[in-house]
């Protein structure tokens, strides 16, 4: 699976998103009913009484008088009510280019050359019907008649300049404007990057989960990297083992004690290391910034997991709470469990014929001293084997320089490391 592969399909997820959302707006059109004249259509309609008024004037040769335009502007006034708009909307079946504009036009909230967020497909739609009824009441060949008074008797009144502009598109034979598809595409795009930009932040990203990933919130680093192995049966930590083919790198940074912050990065398969902030756009790595000095850990990442159709309330609050070595025993020891497993490394509980309690790893040696009595049981870590439990920092240091990782290589090679403890 090719390292990008996760970014392509949350985007393309975020396209059908925003293409199933634009299907409503043919069918989600509605005004209320009435003989007035709404909000929305009078700003389309805007101003172009005023053509009316001069094309009636220059066909009569100034031979109308005032109130006879009047009546006419009037009368057609009226077909612009909201019970006489929504029964030319109910009549008219919307064609692939008039539904492009529409979704163009909510979209991008442009219209006319403006653009503000209140303008949505309602102002395309009315759009597409005033020309019908225009074509409809003075027949389609007024439309160049009019073209031809708006070059002639509006063009240098710098105050109809965009009005004139909207109607010489609207009577054209590409009412629309050009390109519509084309700039439908790039608008739904657009907003499809978006979505997948706000639907996940640097823990999504790296570990490629089509979900926000928030701080765990424990109150220190191990618990922290417990509830995130709890979470994800397809991350572990590297630790003592190499990084397998079917595996990626994620670094991860948390403060010590109870955090609000947290940051992953990924080691893609050329070593280039990407990371996201928040809801921005993915980017290649530059620092950990105020990160700098808190603890890390290294998890292996498999390649092919589920990555879609995660819920953000069971990702981040209703899961099992992290525990650290300590917590760790002592449940082992309330449900009477002799072994047990931390941080992908299994130990078990051993008692020495002084009654000395002692966890013991997979190799027989002694990596902690356990008191028990009737209130509590204290565990003290060996200090020469605290790396080996946590298991968070492995055989290799990661070197990163310009947004690699200079030693990526290193991390696959199956390695030994001298002990030199004298666990019993």
């Amino acid at each position: 699976m090719e390292d990008l592969y996760f970014e392509k399909e949350l985007i393309n997820k975020g396209k059908e998103q925003v293409e199933e959302t634009l299907e409503f707006n043919t069918r989600d059109f509605k005004l209320p009913a009435g003989d007035e004249i709404s909000r929305i259509t009078a700003i389309v309609y805007q101003d172009f009484d005023d053509i009316l008024y001069r094309y009636y004037d220059k066909k009569s040769e100034n031979k109308k008088e005032r109130n006879e335009i009047y009546e006419i502007v009037e009368n057609f006034k009226k077909e612009l009510t909201n019970d006489r708009i929504m029964e030319a909307y109910k009549k008219h079946t919307f064609s692939k280019e008039e539904k492009d504009y529409i979704d163009l036009v909510e979209i991008s909230h442009n219209w006319r050359k403006e653009h503000n967020f209140g303008i949505n497909y309602r102002y395309a739609i009315i759009d597409i019907l005033l020309r019908d009824k225009i074509i409809e009441y003075f027949g389609k060949k007024t439309l160049d008649e009019l073209k031809e008074i708006m070059k002639t008797e509006f063009l240098e009144d710098y105050r109809y300049k965009d009005t004139i502009n909207h109607y010489t598109q609207l009577f054209s034979e590409k009412p629309f404007g050009n390109d519509i598809s084309k700039g439908l595409e790039e608008n739904i795009k657009k907003d499809a990057i978006h979505w997948a930009n706000e639907k996940i932040n640097c823990g999504g990203y790296a570990l490629k989960i089509d979900v926000w990933l928030n701080a765990t919130n424990q109150e220190n680093f191990s618990q922290s990297i417990s509830s995130i192995l709890n979470r994800f049966p397809f991350v572990r930590l590297l630790g003592d083992k190499p990084l397998k083919d079917d595996e990626y790198l994620v670094i991860y940074r948390a403060p010590e004690g109870k955090n609000t912050g947290h940051h992953f990065i990924r080691v893609d398969s050329d070593s280039t290391i990407r990371e996201k902030d928040g809801n921005n756009e993915p980017r290649i790595f530059e620092s950990w910034g105020n990160l700098e000095e808190c603890p890390e850990a290294i998890f292996a990442v498999k390649k092919e997991h589920e990555m879609f159709g995660y819920d953000f309330l069971k990702v981040n609050h209703n899961y099992e709470k992290g525990l650290d070595f300590e917590e760790t025993i002592n449940k082992s020891i309330r449900e009477r469990h002799n072994s047990f497993s931390y941080h992908n490394h299994n130990f078990s509980l051993k008692k020495s014929k002084e009654d000395e309690i002692f966890a013991i790893d997979e190799n027989g040696q002694i990596v902690a001293d356990i008191i028990v009595d009737e209130s509590e049981c204290l565990v003290e870590a060996r200090e020469e084997k605290r790396d080996y439990i946590e298991n968070t920092s492995g055989f290799e240091k990661p070197i990163i320089k310009d947004g690699k990782l200079i030693n990526f290589e290193e991390f696959k090679k199956e390695k030994t490391k001298t002990d030199n403890s004298d666990g019993r």
